[in-house]
């Protein structure tokens, strides 16, 4: 089962084999924060991104679509023509019968006759415990604007920040570096489930990780490197 937010984002969807609601974080309220381009943005649900990150309608209304298949599966459309720009996004979300696993489908398209870079990336807010724990395959981590490369899981510090409880020197903002793996995830003992995303290296090369500064969610990002696009 799907929930909208009504704007950008996936709110909620519900495994309901178990009736327990998937990881992806439903926050009971919304608190925005300053962050992005119009200074509007919440850490909840799935967060889509084109063509800048954190874009001006992460926190707008864009338009939006459901349907059901004949297979049994079910969708729901995401999307919006960039105003400043001129890109159009749209991602169609599925859902198959006697699966949790959540398909993701992106189509970018420049509708200008100009060319343009992009930036496209898409975050989860999942909830953790102390005792969750990060599972990115790499060996090193970076920094914003790669100021500082870091060994991952340990740092300098000797805290392993693989696992929540040892985050306790403030957010933590990570980019992978020198990963060339298919997966990223996180873990829970607590209550034995995880969540993990899949996708081609080819096509997605970047993964990111940061934690809120409650400790109570974390963004496990996924993106497209910075580019141009040709007219189409």
């Amino acid at each position: 089962m799907f929930r909208l937010a009504g704007f950008g984002r996936t709110y909620l969807y519900v495994h309901r084999q178990n009736q327990r609601a998937a990881d992806v974080l439903c926050q009971p309220s919304i608190k925005k924060a300053r962050i992005g381009y119009r200074g509007a943005w919440a850490a909840f649900g799935v967060e889509f991104n084109f063509p800048v990150s954190h874009n001006w309608v992460s926190m707008s209304p864009v338009d939006f679509a459901y349907a059901s298949h004949e297979d049994g599966s079910a969708s729901i459309t995401v999307g919006n023509i960039d105003r400043v720009y001129g890109m159009e996004w749209s991602i169609e979300l599925t859902l198959w019968p006697g699966s949790t696993v959540l398909e993701q489908h992106v189509t970018l398209s420049n509708r200008s006759d100009v060319r343009h870079r992009f930036y496209c990336w898409n975050n989860a807010a999942v909830q953790v415990w102390d005792d969750s724990q990060i599972q990115y395959p790499m060996r090193f981590a970076a920094a914003h604007g790669f100021a500082e490369v870091q060994r991952w899981p340990v740092d300098p510090k000797g805290k392993d920040l693989s696992v929540i409880r040892d985050q306790t020197d403030g957010p933590v903002s990570l980019f992978v570096h020198g990963s060339r793996e298919n997966f990223m995830g996180v873990w829970h003992p607590r209550t034995n489930t995880g969540t993990a995303h899949f996708a081609d290296y080819a096509e997605l090369p970047a993964k990111k990780y940061g934690p809120g500064v409650s400790m109570q969610k974390v963004l496990i990002g996924v993106r497209h490197s910075p580019t141009t696009t040709a007219p189409m």
